[in-house]
């Protein structure tokens, strides 16, 4: 075998030995990744176990307020509108119409 010849072959060893410290720092890296996901779905299960134990039902149901009345009067007319508002006013009284 001449020098030439001997020259490729070290060069293609090294080449080899290159890529296959690649796959072997690939293969660490999944077995890295897959015990982060298994960790992660652990606690992930843990927490939601911790979640559905302490949660407790609602008291009492769910009470939505009602829009508030409002009266505007015609300046020219001297009639009276009766309107609802689009804002919700919680736990106030709500504004009479004089007159009615």
């Amino acid at each position: 075998m001449n020098n030439q010849n001997k020259s490729m072959d070290g060069y293609l060893d090294r080449i080899l030995e290159m890529f296959n410290e690649m796959e072997r720092r690939k293969l660490e890296l999944n077995v890295r990744i897959i015990a982060i996901i298994e960790e992660t779905i652990a606690c992930i299960k843990a927490t939601t176990a911790d979640r559905k134990a302490t949660t407790a039902p609602p008291s009492k149901a769910l009470s939505y307020p009602t829009p508030t009345k409002c009266s505007t009067a015609c300046h020219n007319s001297g009639i009276t509108y009766a309107t609802s508002s689009s804002t919700l006013i919680m736990d106030e009284p709500t504004m009479t119409v004089p007159g009615a």
